[in-house]
């Protein structure tokens, strides 16, 4: 067992007189000791950290009691690590003392407790709370629950509160309650003949495992796990999947999901409704995700209440698309199915069909998702800067790009996407989209360096601030000396994740390159000026199989005005891997440099173009490596991605 509290010894002697085959623990807050049937460890339970760290140092019990500080903050503290943590399926938990939940004035242990009556923090008022948490089940509108000091795994493990004078006993539920409460609240979905698939990125075998522990095994037609598509959640692969099984159409469909991948993958398939299960986040967090409606968990949900069809946001988009588009619309059909997108914007594939002839579409949408991700890309002007190229710069590149067809707008006028050509159907070429790039493709790789070249000279010397105003240089207030700030904030978290991978001396070559980041910028936004691309890369090009690999340049989301070598940098690191680098990097290098005076560019010397190429790779490289690596993983698309680019980056920074 396990008391907080024991001052002087006494109920430590009384425990080991009471329990005389036991080995007793104490916590308390001015001395530690032990014995040989005793351990008492030195610790403030009104700490968190102590607390956590006391998870560590004590084995799992079946009994404990707070005898402590009796301040009713730290009773609910000590009470929601330890009862979750230590206190063993079908233990008692015991908090002594809770009077001082009803003193108006004074103090303990130099703590006030100022509470009383029906005070909505104290110890007893709480708990008074969690026995509705315990009835949760019978609850219609959990939302009306109030938010309690206590974490909802913790609630989710009370069986049952028992309030005595002056002390509160608790029972934790077995394995065997839980596993029972579960399989309950679970019920409900097959009820009216519904259909259940099961999609996860865990195997198959755990899957399985899982459902069969639960009981829940002969409920569900199919199991899809990211493992077993192409693409795992995130990604729509295990969506499509799951609809393709049951032979139904995505407005059919109701989907449950309670993690960010999750629901990011499922918002890509676009169901009737996406129900945010409140596990691991809150309600905000999870409608802000994409999620429309949110429960605690399936006790007392309803799908009746979840209308199938058209969902509203599809009719809305619909709308706005017969609003936007340059057509007499006859109907528009959206499908998302083989789309790319990702935390910049949301990409589905619709059919409009006219009465000039259907139109294969490709619609994107700004994700207006709240994570840090989407909240770094509106700052950086992220889809504005699309809209802009399309609507201004498009049609005057010398490079393949999709099809502009228009800016969408909502009833308000605002944009809030564009509508371009599906290169899926083209007619005009077989295109293929992000093909593999490595040594044993270089031909296709300087297929895209020529056409890059091509785009460079065409700009090279042009005054394109005064022609198209909408474009920036990289010294402009929106960027400088934003992005700095943002790195010399971000700098010792990202040290300290990645210090396992990087060297100490590269770590210190990038910090010295932080603290002079704007007159990195600087030197990047004067001298030989071009249009560049901004986020040059194989995923955001489609090939030309039938036609040399010609590449068709997608995803102008970073256009602005710089230095053409950082788009060759950019496609470097981004298309090749890690043991490639040292390899092309030098190659490419000079290919580029030839193909840019064989174009014309003749003003540009080596030394000059050397020196951009050392000021490139210490530009958005370094910058991307201190943005995604400081992301949380469940905000990630790829969560690989920060790993590999690191390294890359890194790899060519050698080169300054």
């Amino acid at each position: 067992m396990l008391e907080i509290g024991v001052e002087g010894y006494h109920s430590i002697k009384l425990w080991l007189d009471y329990f005389p085959n036991a080995f007793i623990y104490g916590v308390d807050i001015k001395f530690a000791s032990e014995g040989e049937r005793f351990k008492i460890i030195c610790a403030d339970q009104s700490n968190l950290a102590a607390l956590t760290t006391l998870v560590t140092q004590v084995p799992q019990m079946p009994f404990i009691i707070d005898d402590g500080s009796h301040v009713p903050a730290h009773q609910l503290l000590t009470f929601d690590v330890l009862f979750q943590s230590v206190l063993t399926p079908g233990g008692i938990y015991i908090i002594e003392d809770v009077e001082t939940s009803y003193w108006r004035h004074g103090s303990v242990y130099g703590y006030p407790t100022s509470f009383g009556l029906g005070h909505p923090e104290s110890c007893v008022e709480i708990f008074k709370s969690v026995v509705d948490y315990i009835n949760a089940e019978f609850i219609f509108d959990k939302s009306t629950l109030p938010d309690l000091a206590i974490s909802k795994e913790t609630l989710s493990w009370i069986e049952s509160i028992q309030f005595n004078q002056n002390c509160i006993i608790i029972t934790k539920k077995t394995e065997e309650t839980k596993l029972k409460y579960g399989y309950r609240s679970y019920r409900f979905l097959v009820s009216a003949g519904n259909v259940i698939t099961i999609v996860t990125n865990c195997n198959r075998r755990a899957a399985q495992a899982i459902l069969a522990a639960f009981g829940l095994a002969k409920y569900v037609s199919f199991i899809v796990t990211g493992s077993e598509c192409s693409r795992p959640k995130p990604h729509p692969d295990p969506y499509e999947r799951a609809i393709e099984l049951h032979g139904t159409v995505a407005s059919r469909v109701v989907v449950f999901e309670d993690h960010m991948t999750g629901l990011q993958s499922a918002r890509s398939v676009h169901p009737s409704c996406i129900v945010g299960v409140r596990t691991a986040y809150d309600e905000k967090t999870l409608l802000a995700h994409g999620a429309h409606v949110t429960i605690a968990d399936y006790c007392g949900a309803a799908l009746e209440g979840l209308t199938l069809g058209i969902a509203p946001w599809a009719e809305t988009l619909i709308e706005d698309i017969k609003r936007s588009a340059p057509w007499d619309i006859v109907s528009v059909k959206l499908d998302p199915s083989n789309m790319k997108g990702g935390f910049i914007s949301d990409v589905l594939g619709a059919v409009i069909e006219t009465t000039v002839g259907s139109f294969a579409c490709v619609l994107k949408l700004e994700n207006s998702s709240p994570t840090f991700l989407t909240e770094m890309a509106r700052t950086l002007g992220l889809c504005e800067r699309e809209c802009y190229f399309y609507e201004n710069l498009a049609d005057t590149v010398n490079v393949r790009v999709p099809a502009f067809y228009c800016i969408i707008r909502n009833c308000d006028n605002i944009p809030i996407g564009i509508l371009l050509e599906n290169m899926f159907h083209s007619t005009a070429f077989d295109y293929k989209l992000n093909i593999e790039l490595g040594r044993h493709n270089l031909h296709i790789a300087f297929g895209v360096i020529n056409n890059l070249a091509k785009l460079h000279a065409k700009y090279s010397g042009v005054a394109l601030e005064a022609t198209f105003p909408g474009l920036k240089r990289h010294d402009d207030s929106r960027y400088l000396p934003g992005w700095q700030t943002f790195m010399e904030d971000r700098w010792e978290q990202f040290s300290s994740t990645w210090a396992p991978l990087l060297s100490a001396s590269q770590l210190k070559h990038a910090r010295s390159i932080i603290s002079n980041f704007s007159e990195v910028q600087r030197k990047l936004s004067s001298g030989h000026l071009t249009l560049i691309h901004g986020d040059m890369k194989s995923p955001n090009l489609f090939y030309a199989v039938d036609h040399m690999f010609e590449p068709c340049f997608l995803d102008w989301q970073h256009v602005s005005i710089g230095k053409g070598v950082q788009d060759l940098l950019f496609f470097l690191i981004e298309s090749f891997d890690f043991a490639d680098i040292d390899i092309v990097l030098p190659i490419f290098k000079n290919y580029y440099y030839i193909q840019l005076c064989q174009r014309g560019v003749t003003d540009y010397t080596y030394d000059a173009y050397c020196l951009d190429f050392s000021y490139a790779i210490q530009h958005v490289p370094l910058f991307v490596c201190l943005w995604f690596g400081t992301v949380p993983a469940d905000q990630l698309i790829d969560k690989n991605f920060p790993f590999f680019f690191i390294q890359k980056t890194f790899a060519c920074l050698k080169y300054v």
